[in-house]
Order: structure tokens, then C-alpha cells, then sequence
């Protein structure tokens, strides 16, 4: 058995050119339209995350799903639960251009991107951020 294992993210097909690596697909983490391939990664497994109903994503960005992934998978205790800021970071900043920074107009946000903000904004160990690039923590 290939010890390999694939999980397509902000995408839940994978492109043509790469179909041999088809049967490394183990997870699907995606906020559009089910294409309804890699049928053996099921959302009953748990594997397969798609925020997508009705027509419409139910989140703007993969980031927002990841981060509750990340919470999800986080055991209570140790470390304070903080996520790690580099980390937390990069989250959060892609939830924000996805979501074009929340504004109403936009029509992106959701209460689902919001909490993941919240969350991150909370959780996230800022404090590595100003030992790696204090002119980042200072922004």
C-alpha cells in the first residue's frame, strides 16, 4: 500500500494533468460545488468537507474550514490551545481576502468566516509573530 496520501484543498477534483495521483486522494477540504469525484472519500468518513448548499459556498474561504479543522482537531490543554502564529497568521489573512475584509457589500462573509476570525484572533500566539518579524506584530 502507498504510504502517500493526498487532501485536495479550495479544490475537490483534481486537475487532469495530475489524474495518476487520483488514488492518493484521502480528504477533500472545499467551499465549491461537489464535482462528486473521488467518490471513496466520503463526508460519512469525515474525509470529505465541502461547505457548499443550495447553490451557493457557505463559507468564503478553505481557510475558514481549515481553521475549524485545526480547533476541531486541538486536545484540550497544553500550549494553552494557542495556534501557532505563523500559522494563524496565514489563516487569517486569506479568510480576510476571501472574504473581502467582511464588508457587507461584498456579500462573501459569513457567520462561519467571522468566528473563524474571532477565533484566530484569540487563539493565535501572537506573541511568536514579534520574535519572527517584529515589524508584522507592529502592523
Amino acid at each position: 500500500e502507498d504510504p502517500r496520501s493526498i487532501t485536495l484543498t479550495d479544490h475537490n477534483r483534481i486537475r487532469s494533468s495530475l489524474r495518476d495521483l487520483a488514488p492518493l486522494v484521502t480528504e477533500i477540504v472545499d467551499h465549491h460545488e461537489d464535482s462528486g469525484h473521488h467518490s471513496s472519500v466520503t463526508v460519512e468518513s469525515g474525509r470529505r468537507s465541502i461547505a457548499f448548499d443550495g447553490g451557493k459556498a457557505t463559507v468564503a474561504s478553505t481557510c475558514t474550514l481549515v481553521t475549524e479543522l485545526l480547533l476541531d482537531d486541538q486536545s484540550p490543554g497544553g500550549n494553552g490551545n494557542k495556534i501557532d502564529g505563523s500559522l494563524g497568521l496565514l489563516l487569517l489573512g486569506v479568510i480576510l481576502l476571501d472574504s473581502v475584509n467582511m464588508i457587507p457589500a461584498a456579500g462573501k462573509g459569513t457567520d462561519r468566516d467571522e468566528r473563524a476570525i474571532r477565533t484566530l484572533g484569540e487563539r493565535t500566539d501572537w506573541a511568536q509573530i514579534s520574535e519572527i518579524s517584529p515589524s508584522i506584530a507592529d502592523a
